[in-house]
């Protein structure tokens, strides 16, 4: 090695070294300094109330803050979706077997049942009238069991208008093993 590199070598290793000796003296006057500043808190003074004793009746009661439960309740819940438009039962009231609870908006689905309903009559009129004129040999067999098919297709359409707007009544359980006395409402939305 020559001189030069020799002597820039030395000052590269005393300016690491100085560097290196800046970071250590550095974390240790942190350190320090966190300790000082932590050690400086004093825990603030405590404040204490006081009472005079004095003798009382003794109260056969006891103020306590805490969660009640029901031993019997229900959460309900509609298997479709709707705008609830009457609840009618009161939160923690017993109900009877039966009741209707929740009534959500059928108003459509009753409007539905009642144009099936008006189909399914004029379809009974159609069948009834080709039977007349199948005796007569001037409708067809097929006619017949057409006007037959369309009754029972219009009736089963109504039998399922029926149970969608059941799903629309929230009502107690006929079943006693199950219980009738409800301690929540239902939220407002299903």
């Amino acid at each position: 090695m020559n001189k030069g590199t020799t002597k820039r070598m030395i000052v590269m290793l005393i300016i690491a070294g100085l560097i290196l000796g800046g970071v250590v003296w550095f974390q240790g006057f942190k350190t320090k300094m966190i300790a000082k500043a932590i050690h400086g808190q004093a825990n603030p003074p405590q404040t204490v109330a006081t009472a005079v004793a004095r003798e009382m009746r003794w109260q056969p009661t006891v103020d306590a803050i805490g969660t009640l439960a029901a031993s019997q309740q229900a959460d309900l819940s509609a298997e479709v979706g709707g705008l609830v438009t009457a609840i009618r039962f009161k939160s923690g009231a017993g109900v009877r077997a039966g009741q209707l609870l929740v009534q959500m908006d059928d108003a459509p689905l009753v409007a539905q049942l009642a144009q099936l309903q008006a189909q399914a009559a004029l379809a009974r009129q159609n069948l009834t009238r080709d039977r007349a004129q199948f005796a007569l040999h001037a409708v067809s067999q097929a006619t017949l069991d057409a006007d037959e098919a369309n009754v029972k297709a219009l009736d089963a359409q109504i039998g399922a208008q029926r149970a969608l707007i059941a799903q629309k009544r929230i009502a107690a359980s006929r079943d006693p093993a199950l219980p009738v006395h409800f301690a929540r409402l239902p939220a407002a939305r299903c």
